[in-house]
């Protein structure tokens, strides 16, 4: 009896590891030939990155020191594990808003329309979710980051994106003239957008490697522009230039760091504008500053953090510490209110941002330097910089428990 167990439980794994394998190699060959997966640098492409600085022959690599809390090896060890059986267990109450956000339709006219007189030439920007975001600079339309998929992932159903979390409207939006994208990953840069909107783009501008995805979607190459870190071009009168971060990139595990990653600061003619894209807290944040500030609007990541990974996402007292850094005037929170790729709750970004600012306040209350204000405008409402009235706290109306607890 016992060996007709053992018989059946032996045919059993065996059954098990035989639908693993079948699977696992299913999944291998649809990323391989799935469209939206993107394209690989060729070997001569390689070649060509050999000689830079932020490239080792084979990946692409961070020249910034991510500013990283000294913790115990044996504690790190411990809170590692802890963080992933976290990522594991969370459920969706901790993590998902409890009902549709209620995104905003967007006033493409006030948003980007060129007949709208404006003597004042303020920028006008408009958060479309996450960290995709519509502006206008000098008469000149900007695109940063144009993730409208319902999924950040190249797997249908994983990584949903949060109902009510897009403008119902943004199949309407009209031709833009410089779309910015920061690295090549899914929740950045997404397929079905560009081939949905391509055709009302008139150019790109991105790292180095990412144009390679673009081209193999069939964009036109004279479109695009890729940049490697501090590089410039100009469009239309606007100068931009791509800034270093501290991130990765890769749409397959073969791929990974195979495309460079950066923010964007625009620089218009009386204004200047800066994206962070996603990036780990450093010294960049300050040389950037310096170099190219001060600006007078920066949208800085502020979402989907984890001390597990602060080499790639800042947590939000660094993102303000960032916006101080940059010499920024106003700030906009981004890449929050869109996916869940983190364990906290999705509206904790912009309270811990806050309580943030009201503690820099108490300490350098004496001292009396002007500290950038949060802008936490409702998605696809558009505002003007500097912004009036630049707090909206729209969220708690979908209030969930805990949202400034620091996370321990």
């Amino acid at each position: 009896m016992l060996k007709g167990f053992l018989r059946g439980l032996l045919k059993l794994i065996v059954v098990l590891v035989v639908i693993a394998i079948i699977a696992i190699a299913g999944l291998w060959l649809y990323l391989k030939f799935s469209p939206q997966t993107g394209a690989t640098p060729s070997d001569d492409q390689l070649t060509t990155y050999e000689s830079l600085e932020n490239h080792d022959g084979d990946h692409f690599i961070n020249l910034v020191v991510a500013d990283d809390p000294e913790i115990p090896s044996d504690s790190r060890r411990r809170d590692k594990w802890k963080r992933l059986w976290e990522v594991i267990t969370r459920s969706a109450e901790q993590v998902k808003p409890p009902a549709p956000l209620g995104a905003n339709s967007v006033d493409f006219e006030q948003a980007i329309g060129a007949n709208i007189s404006d003597t004042s030439n303020q920028i006008r920007v408009t958060w479309l979710g996450h960290s995709a975001a519509l502006a206008s600079m000098d008469g000149v339309s900007l695109l940063f980051d144009p993730m409208f998929g319902k999924y950040a992932s190249p797997i249908p159903g994983v990584i949903e994106r949060f109902a009510g979390s897009l403008p119902d409207n943004i199949e309407q939006m009209p031709p833009v003239d410089v779309v910015m994208i920061s690295h090549d990953h899914y929740d950045h840069l997404d397929y079905g957008s560009i081939k949905r909107f391509d055709s009302r783009i008139a150019h790109y501008v991105v790292p180095l490697g990412v144009g390679d995805h673009l081209r193999e979607w069939g964009v036109d190459p004279n479109k695009i522009t890729e940049l490697n870190w501090w590089d410039q071009v100009q469009i239309k009168g606007v100068d931009i230039v791509l800034t270093p971060s501290l991130h990765s990139s890769g749409r397959t595990i073969g791929n990974q760091k195979s495309t460079l990653w950066g923010g964007f600061a625009v620089l218009g003619q009386t204004q200047k504008l800066f994206f962070s894209g996603d990036t780990g807290y450093g010294g960049h944040f300050a040389r950037i500053g310096e170099r190219l500030g001060p600006f007078d609007l920066a949208l800085v990541e502020d979402g989907q953090y984890n001390e597990l990974w602060l080499k790639h996402h800042m947590l939000p007292e660094q993102s303000y510490q960032a916006a101080v850094d940059l010499k920024a005037k106003q700030m906009l929170p981004i890449h929050w209110g869109g996916f869940v790729l983190s364990t906290h709750p999705w509206n904790q970004p912009p309270e811990r941002l806050i309580a943030a600012r009201e503690k820099v306040l108490l300490e350098q209350a004496a001292s009396g330097d002007s500290l950038p204000e949060i802008i936490t405008p409702e998605i696809g409402r558009t505002f003007k910089i500097p912004a009036e009235k630049p707090q909206n706290r729209w969220w708690l109306k979908l209030t969930v428990p805990d949202l400034i607890e620091t996370e321990s």
